[in-house]
């Protein structure tokens, strides 16, 4: 893309961006297992033809590289992330809001999600669990059937809708349980949907609909106790609550 480039191969990623004076040359290394939910593909019909697909190339890896702008050079170290969705039919249209989260804690990287679709004829909304746990190397699950999700003590949130200060996942099978705890979110984002529209047509769009976008910081505790694994974690994670409808 001009002088911009990105070179990988799911362990190793060379990303050049660059834009006047200013340029990002970094490296991304993998630390935890490539992954996709299943197939990575889930249909909205019956005939499979509409669908939304998704795959996390990077669940967890580190960044090193330079910066520049401003006349001036700086050498950087952190964390990254990498994934990628696509498909045939917008977020919209199948679906009403989704909880999605990320952390990497101790020797542990986790993703989770809780999608819940538009009301479907005959059923009403659907949960669509998703949930990953690696331990360096080693994917413990990614099995989503078993989590659940509880939401509690609500607060306002720009533009009028509400989200929950304390979020509870809970993982159990015959092969052992994870809880994670989420508290004390800060929110670092906030985004109108639908501030792409003309100024006169949002109030009227929002007489049906008013989609949100919130992304958070909190607290997270982890507890694990799967396969002979037994943790007990704490740090930050990052995750965001879309609401569509």
């Amino acid at each position: 893309m001009g002088k911009s480039r990105i070179k990988g191969d799911l362990d190793r990623y060379e990303v050049h961006a660059q834009a006047g004076n200013s340029k990002v040359d970094l490296v991304f290394t993998r630390g935890a297992p490539s992954w996709r939910p299943g197939p990575g593909i889930t249909y909205m019909d019956r005939k499979k033809t509409k669908y939304f697909a998704w795959v996390v190339a990077v669940p967890y890896g580190k960044v090193e590289g330079e910066l520049t702008y401003e006349g001036k050079t700086w050498h950087v170290t952190g964390t990254g992330y990498h994934d990628h969705n696509w498909g045939n039919i917008g977020p919209g249209m199948a679906l009403d809001h989704w909880y999605w989260g990320r952390a990497h804690v101790g020797d542990f990287s986790v993703i989770f999600a809780q999608m819940i679709t538009a009301k479907v004829p005959g059923m009403g909304n659907l949960k669509l669990p998703v949930f990953y746990l690696a331990r360096g190397q080693e994917i413990l699950t990614d099995d989503g059937l078993p989590l659940s999700m509880v939401t509690r003590d609500f607060v306002e949130g720009p533009g009028g809708r509400t989200y929950p200060t304390s979020v509870d996942l809970y993982w159990e099978t015959v092969e052992g349980k994870v809880s994670l705890a989420l508290r004390n979110p800060k929110l670092i984002e906030s985004i109108d949907i639908l501030e792409s529209l003309p100024r006169w047509e949002r109030p009227i769009v929002h007489l049906f609909a008013k989609p949100y976008y919130y992304d958070f910081n909190a607290d997270l505790e982890m507890k694990v106790d799967l396969r002979g694994v037994k943790a007990d974690e704490k740090g930050t994670a990052l995750y965001e609550l879309m609401m569509l409808r």
